[in-house]
């Protein structure tokens, strides 16, 4: 009797502190538009090498050439300030990192409030906004700006993989990128 007693109560606390979803709204993906037809329509992937201000995280992006895995995501209303966070099914979150107003949308592995942050920078999941209820343009509420797509280095004479990112309007940088917009979309089941 004592020994199902204890199986009941460890099952049960294990039960309650499994946390329970109850706000997943759906799988989504994050699709590029802009008029810049080498990206039209491409969707985010995770690139390699890591982000270079975050030491937990792979920038989020683009490569022409290349079929890969896109990034899926759901939302998660964010309780302190109704705002959305993009979880991914493996247990991280799509975040901003960076420095001086130009941050990498990246792909943060695991818990972003436990990622590594090097001093001097920022990193920000809770502050997306989502447009309509279902898909629609992706916003950032934290601060001003727009989303941009930067060309990395070629590497073995392939086309160049873009990184996106989010451009505050106090950021100085260089003029070659392409402004876009990001869409999320319901995953497509195959």
């Amino acid at each position: 009797m004592q020994l199902q007693t204890l199986i009941t109560s460890l099952l049960a606390s294990v039960a309650l502190a499994t946390p329970v979803r109850r706000d997943v709204q759906g799988l989504y993906t994050l699709r590029l538009s802009t008029p810049y037809a080498p990206l039209d329509g491409l969707y985010l992937r995770a690139l390699a090498p890591p982000v270079a201000n975050a030491t937990a995280g792979l920038a989020l992006g683009v490569t022409p050439s290349a079929k890969g895995e896109s990034i899926v995501v759901y939302p998660v209303e964010n309780p302190s300030s109704g705002l959305a966070e993009l979880h991914t099914p493996e247990g991280g979150a799509v975040a901003l990192v960076g420095r001086k107003g130009l941050l990498d949308l990246a792909s943060i592995l695991g818990d972003p409030a436990a990622a590594p942050v090097p001093e001097g920078a920022t990193i920000d999941w809770t502050s997306f906004k989502l447009g309509d209820v279902g898909a629609g343009p992706l916003g950032f509420a934290a601060r001003a700006g727009r989303w941009v797509a930067f060309p990395t280095p070629a590497k073995n004479g392939e086309p160049p993989a873009w990184g996106v990112k989010f451009k505050d309007n106090a950021a100085v940088t260089t003029e070659n990128y392409v402004q876009v917009t990001i869409l999320y979309e319901p995953l497509k089941s195959e």
